[in-house]
């Protein structure tokens, strides 16, 4: 018995010619993109902290990061936390942009757009969040998450620890986090930035995190040439 085939349609002339056009197109885009990104992440910006106790501190950020607002309250004797987001990668801006059908980019990042946070706090008995063990500031997480790792290091003579952990409670799925904490030179303060991603961007932000941390420097106020730096 014969199966009946379907007749084959011929395509328009010039479709095919087309459809390899935008290939192409698209494939050139997402290179140009991906060096655009590249470019980007190794550009750095100087961070200046406020002074707290007679101490600043400077270290480089990344120049995609793009500082919002803050709202959270804090004592009248330590600045008021600062936050940055990073914008979506080129290649997913230029997709949403370009492609029908495609979602666009979102106006509020979510974490899967990583977000970096920059704090001093007064390092007391009843402040539980930052601990010293054997002389280095460790993170209390109150069961909120776990730690993967902790790395120990001195900046400029002051004990510094950068902690890699993961939040999973009362969240959809767990959100990776890189903490570099620094304890001031007269240990009464701590100075912490944190940067929290979605898992698939941890590596993204671990990097950025040893960058801040290689570029991390303590300096008084009223040293004259810290105002030169």
């Amino acid at each position: 018995m014969l199966e009946e085939v379907a007749p084959v349609v011929p395509e328009p002339p010039g479709s095919s010619w087309k459809r390899r056009a935008a290939l192409i197109t698209i494939l050139v885009a997402g290179i140009g993109m991906t060096s655009l990104l590249v470019g980007k992440m190794r550009e750095r910006k100087v961070f200046v902290s406020a002074a707290v106790a007679g101490y600043r501190y400077r270290c480089t950020l990344s120049a995609d990061w793009k500082r919002t607002q803050e709202a959270r309250t804090m004592p009248p004797d330590l600045p008021r936390p600062v936050s940055f987001t990073a914008p979506p990668s080129p290649i997913r801006a230029w997709i949403a942009s370009h492609l029908p059908g495609k979602p666009s980019v979102p106006k509020h990042w979510t974490y899967e757009n990583p977000t970096l946070i920059v704090e001093t706090e007064k390092v007391t008995a009843q402040y539980t969040s930052i601990r010293s063990h054997g002389g280095y500031p460790k993170l209390d997480l109150h069961g909120v998450g776990h730690i993967l790792t902790d790395r120990h290091l001195q900046i400029d003579k002051c004990p510094a620890t950068v902690t890699r952990f993961e939040i999973t409670t009362g969240i959809p799925q767990p959100i990776h986090c890189t903490c570099l904490c620094v304890f001031s030179p007269d240990h009464d303060h701590a100075y912490l930035i944190g940067s929290i991603a979605e898992i698939s961007n941890g590596d993204r932000i671990d990097r950025e995190m040893e960058a801040i941390a290689a570029s991390f420097h303590i300096e008084r106020t009223d040293d004259p040439a810290a105002s030169k730096r």
